[in-house]
């Protein structure tokens, strides 16, 4: 705009008033206060990125078939293993619950989004554990190899209290062979992290979990023991 032309602007401007001029002014500089915003939304998302780029995930739970439970309760858990477990600020923990289809179940819209979820979680490696009932965690192994052998992935202290409490399932991988996998959980000992009910409940660690300190730390706060 030149200083003439500006100068125009300002000399129609200051012969409006009320409603009108507020007319003119939002026609007249529309496509400023459109490139404002633009500017202003492009800031706010560039600032979101660059902080969730920040954030790293420490451990991830997956809660299959549950009953019971309040989804906010789900969420306070997660806030309260970051806490509990020491995080950063820039850290976090993950907490889903699902309702997983099982053979016995019938297919729903939700059943099929959960297996859907769970599957893609898993494969970005955004589950370190799954807690479910145990012929739902005995599924899952039918036809890959989903969990890790407990034997060589547990510290001593923790796999000999639970190998004498005979609180060990056994499944078997693609190649026949057979290890262990799963860990049986009694009803308070679930309760005591989180409010809610599940028969037969069970853990497995998922094969491609990355984040092994903080699952044994988990783990160690469900059995009741301290941090070796």
């Amino acid at each position: 705009m030149t200083d003439i032309e500006h100068q125009s602007e300002k000399e129609k401007l200051s012969q409006l008033h009320g409603k009108a001029k507020a007319e003119y002014i939002l026609t007249y500089y529309r496509i400023y206060f459109i490139f404002a915003l633009i500017a202003i939304i492009a800031v706010v998302i560039i600032v979101n990125a660059v902080e969730n780029a920040k954030k790293e995930s420490k451990i991830g739970v997956a809660v299959l078939n549950a009953a019971n439970y309040d989804l906010q309760e789900a969420d306070d858990w997660q806030n309260k293993i970051a806490q509990e477990l020491g995080f950063g600020e820039y850290e976090y923990a993950t907490v889903t619950m699902l309702n997983y289809p099982t053979a016995d179940s019938q297919m729903t819209e939700e059943s099929i989004a959960s297996q859907e979820k769970l599957v893609t979680m898993v494969a970005v490696r955004q589950i370190d554990m799954i807690i479910a009932p145990e012929t739902l965690n005995r599924s899952f192994a039918e036809n890959v190899d989903y969990f890790l052998d407990l034997s060589t992935y547990l510290p001593e202290d923790i796999y000999g209290k639970l190998q004498e409490e005979g609180r060990i399932e056994t499944l078997t991988n693609s190649e026949g062979q057979t290890f262990p996998a799963l860990i049986h959980l009694t009803q308070e000992e679930i309760s005591s992290e989180i409010s809610l009910q599940m028969e037969d409940p069970t853990i497995g660690i998922v094969a491609n979990s990355e984040n092994r300190d903080n699952t044994i730390r988990l783990l160690r706060r469900f059995l009741g023991m301290q941090e070796s």
